[in-house]
């Protein structure tokens, strides 16, 4: 009888002993799992806060974009007849051909000069020395057809154009302005300006209807008297220039 009741309590000891083993490793395996989850937490990045030094350089770098696109220098055409031409310029689009127009403009280069090629229904021309079509700055600069976004200004009524020879970066200090629209021209000349408003629009339409011998040149002289260029806030740099 004893025999059968040792027997019986080491059988029953060593179910004990199995059971706990079961349940340790069990808990073991918890927490393993546990710690591996833990790991994975720890390894998620956090969102970066941005820092006092980049928020002011994001901000400072959008306040540059929007004053570059708010601000709109203007020039003036005055005739010598009192008549005025009010052009707006586009530095977004074609930065070095406004900044060509600019200096040229203020150091009165365009002054006595003429519209010396006029023909209706296509475009008034000027901004040549010698007043025949053939005269420039004593340099060149380089087309400006499409803007760095893509945007390329086509040719409407109204909007102000280099001139230029067939060669590439060719154009200097000649420009025209659109009687009407010639979408033959886009993507082959700068557009850097359009014609401001309607009494302005007048203007153009006068010059374009003088009188004109077989080479387009008025009879009459139309002579501009000096350009004028209100920069409103826009920081103007000398163009890089070729063969100067």
């Amino acid at each position: 009888m004893k025999k059968k009741l040792l027997v019986i309590i080491m059988i029953f000891s060593l179910f004990l002993i199995s059971c706990s083993t079961v349940k340790d490793e069990k808990t073991e395996t918890n927490e393993e799992s546990t710690t591996i989850e833990e790991t994975k937490e720890e390894k998620k990045e956090e969102p970066k806060e941005t820092t006092e030094e980049e928020k002011k350089e994001e901000n400072k770098e959008e306040s540059k974009e929007e004053k570059t696109e708010a601000v709109k220098p203007e020039a003036v055409i005055e005739m010598e007849n009192g008549d005025t031409i009010d052009i707006v310029l586009l530095p977004e689009i074609a930065p070095n051909t406004v900044n060509n127009f600019i200096s040229l403009s203020q150091k009165g280069f365009y002054d006595g000069l003429t519209f010396h090629r006029v023909i209706k229904d296509f475009m008034i021309q000027a901004g040549c020395p010698k007043g025949n079509g053939t005269g420039g700055p004593g340099y060149t600069i380089k087309d400006e057809f499409v803007s760095k976004s893509g945007y390329m200004l086509p040719h409407l009524r109204g909007v102000l154009s280099m001139a230029k020879t067939a060669a590439p970066d060719s154009a200097g200090s000649q420009f025209f302005i659109m009687h009407k629209e010639a979408e033959h021209l886009n993507g082959s000349y700068s557009a850097f300006g359009f014609v401001k408003n309607d009494r302005s629009l007048e203007v153009v339409d006068k010059i374009a209807n003088v009188k004109t011998d077989s080479r387009d040149m008025p009879l009459d002289p139309v002579v501009i008297k000096k350009i004028t260029i209100n920069l409103n806030g826009y920081e103007f740099t000398e163009p890089e220039k070729i063969g100067e």
